[in-house]
């Protein structure tokens, strides 16, 4: 019976889908974007429409600002990127579950 409990508990850990933050990932292109580029070189590189996207307050240097965030679905997997005066500040992915 305790088995049976670890073993349903293993899984249900698997499917468990949380984001990881990096410093650049390559596009499907194979184009390689990083925090510090420009607007420009993600629309550029990534040479497709984001899935989603999505205007956010945050306090960045001590002041409120609006950064955009985008979602943009790369094979199996899905990058979130902030974008704050028009520069990528932040990437991150999680796989699609």
């Amino acid at each position: 019976m305790n088995k049976l409990i670890a073993l349903i508990f293993a899984l249900s850990l698997s499917t468990l889908s949380y984001a990881i933050e990096t410093t650049s990932f390559k596009t499907g292109t194979g184009q390689t974007l990083a925090i510090g580029d420009s607007l420009n070189d993600l629309i550029k590189r990534i040479a497709q429409s984001p899935d989603a996207l999505r205007t956010v307050t945050l306090n960045h240097g001590g002041k409120e600002r609006s950064a955009i965030i985008y979602d943009y679905s790369i094979g199996q997997v899905i990058y979130t990127i902030t974008v704050l005066d028009e520069r990528i500040i932040k990437i991150e992915w999680h796989n699609k579950s």
